[in-house]
């Protein structure tokens, strides 16, 4: 659906975000059991793609937390 905004946003079937800083991929994890989320991220690296990337875990849970109570999630500038 085309916005009535001057940004608008895209994205193509299969591409990759990283999970740490994509609305979508938050919005993802935000829905998943813990266990299951910890798993998932146990590898992953947090890196810095913009100065507003979140880079610690604990941000990252925190963000996590109010996604789920929003039941929405916000890039922020972190991609």
């Amino acid at each position: 659906l085309d916005g009535t905004h001057a940004l608008r946003l895209s994205a193509t079937v299969g591409s990759a975000a990283p999970w740490h800083a994509a609305a979508v991929a938050k919005a993802i994890l935000a829905t998943l059991p813990k266990e299951r989320r910890t798993r998932l991220l146990a590898d992953v690296t947090l890196e810095r793609l913009t100065t507003r990337t979140i880079t610690s875990r604990s941000a990252l849970d925190r963000e996590l937390a109010s996604t789920e109570r929003r039941g929405w999630a916000v890039d922020d500038g972190e991609t």
